[in-house]
């Protein structure tokens, strides 16, 4: 028994290219989690620079522009769309969130008006002593909602380590990224002499990623984009207030597959609700609401990813479940990714094991 143990783990764990691979996932899963606060601009860097590289690789093939050219058109272009967002996008977002706290009390009272008439209209599946309950923990009254404004204020000066740290940020960052692109070349060079000579697992598992994370990073920004303001033309053509945060909720909520969907629908649903009650034109705005939310799933996703993160459903809850409860909100953020590159792991594994 001892024997066909060692054997296994032998064949499976002592070979210098699997040894290779584990050292390179060791030292990656070490810095992220003891270093990543630390080398947070870093990260943010190389991120940003994979995504506008796909961009500067567009305009090298189907333009035939040289690569210094290409890089400085995207990172001027990217520069500009992160100021307008800064300038028009944040405001405008700040602002519907303002107005949402400002008629929160208002929206609370219609809220508990309807909750009221429950009792009478269904009284076989809400009783009086269930609403009063629902009432006491959803209740706000308007002298103490300053006072929430005031704590969530607060918390969130708290949970900003310094004002100049995201000013560095903000200077870092970019340039962080300017580099990344311009000095692509060598960096890869330099990292590859310091990489061992056996190292074709490891390769296979970075083409891999390389490509699915790419057409996944790449389609997911398309995807959010095309949700968002399909959503925001739904909810503002039937008038529904702060339609503009709400299809903004809605466009990120692809982020987490199937759970983002049903956390955004709840707000959705809230406020259609305290604006029209249960009537024909709710109806009609929430039909279009799932209208949307199914072409992006049956039409949209396999368009924007046909080829990659081939991940079964199950799999891709269980990811978001199990990085979630390890990593938090980030974990669930990095869900599809880090699934991805352990499918992709465990896929050149096999493959080397076979061999």
């Amino acid at each position: 028994m001892y024997n066909k143990l060692n054997s296994w783990v032998s064949d499976r764990f002592l070979k210098p290219e699997v040894a290779v691979l584990l050292l390179v996932i060791f030292a990656g899963i070490i810095i992220i989690v003891f270093f990543g606060e630390t080398f947070a601009p870093i990260l943010a860097g190389i991120i940003l620079a994979f995504l506008l590289d796909s961009v500067v690789g567009f305009l090298i093939k189907y333009f035939k522009l040289p690569r210094y050219l290409s890089v400085f058109i995207t990172y001027v272009a990217f520069c500009a769309l992160f100021i307008m967002a800064v300038i028009f996008l944040i405001p405008a977002l700040l602002h519907q969130l303002s107005q949402i706290v400002e008629h929160m009390p208002e929206m609370l009272k219609k809220f508990h008006l309807a909750l009221d008439s429950l009792p009478e209209k269904h009284p076989s599946i809400f009783t009086v002593d269930f609403v009063n309950d629902i009432k006491t923990y959803t209740k706000i009254s308007p002298e103490k909602l300053p006072q929430v404004g005031k704590y969530i204020w607060t918390y969130s000066l708290a949970s900003i380590p310094s004002i100049i740290t995201w000013i560095v940020y903000l200077v870092l960052v970019p340039l962080l990224t300017l580099y990344f692109l311009k000095d692509k070349l060598s960096l890869m060079s330099w990292v590859v002499s310091i990489m061992p000579e056996r190292r074709r697992l490891l390769k296979e598992v970075y083409l891999e990623m390389k490509f699915q994370l790419g057409r996944y990073v790449q389609g997911k920004f398309i995807e959010i984009i095309i949700v968002w303001l399909t959503a925001y033309i739904g909810f503002a053509a039937f008038g529904l207030n702060y339609a503009f945060l709400l299809g903004f909720a809605v466009g990120l909520s692809t982020i987490i597959p199937y759970i983002g969907m049903v956390l955004v629908t709840i707000p959705v649903i809230f406020i259609g609700l305290l604006q029209w009650g249960i009537s024909p034109h709710f109806m009609y705005m929430f039909l279009v609401y799932l209208v949307i939310q199914g072409i992006d799933g049956t039409l949209l996703v396999p368009i924007l990813f046909s080829g990659a993160v081939n991940l079964h459903p199950v799999a891709i809850i269980a990811a978001i479940l199990f990085f979630g409860a390890v990593w938090g909100f980030w974990g669930l953020f990095f869900a599809i990714p880090l699934a991805t590159l352990v499918r992709a792991v465990c896929s050149a594994w096999y493959r080397h094991y076979k061999e």
